[in-house]
């Protein structure tokens, strides 16, 4: 019997970024952000949305190195998208999901970006 047990937090990532960044993501959405409203404009309740977001600012803060946290997006989150291809840096990025999902979904920013990114 398999006793290991995901972390509810790092599969809420991989479900995000693998579902909605996915190699064919591009064929969906004409930018990243479109992507994001679709992700916020589903059925996900805003407590799912504020998991997601913390999540997301602690993903980051993992790794000080952007090259890294851009490698890792890709080989533990499964994102296709790379930030560094439109001149952003992978932990701007982050954080400018974190507010879209936040201002689109009117949640108080407050309680996410005290801690930095």
């Amino acid at each position: 019997m398999n006793t290991f047990k995901k972390d509810p937090k790092q599969e809420l990532l991989v479900n995000f970024f693998s579902a909605y960044f996915h190699e064919d993501w591009p064929c969906e959405a004409k930018t990243p952000e479109e992507v994001v409203t679709a992700y916020a404009k589903g059925t996900v309740s805003d407590e799912k949305i504020g998991i997601l977001c913390k999540a997301i600012l602690e993903f980051s803060r993992r790794f000080d190195d952007e090259k890294e946290l851009e490698e890792k997006l890709f080989s533990e989150l499964g994102c296709y998208y790379t930030p560094s291809a439109d001149g952003l840096s992978p932990k701007e990025w982050l954080k400018r999901v974190v507010s879209q999902l936040v201002g689109l979904r009117g949640l108080r920013t407050d309680s996410f970006f005290d801690g930095g990114i």
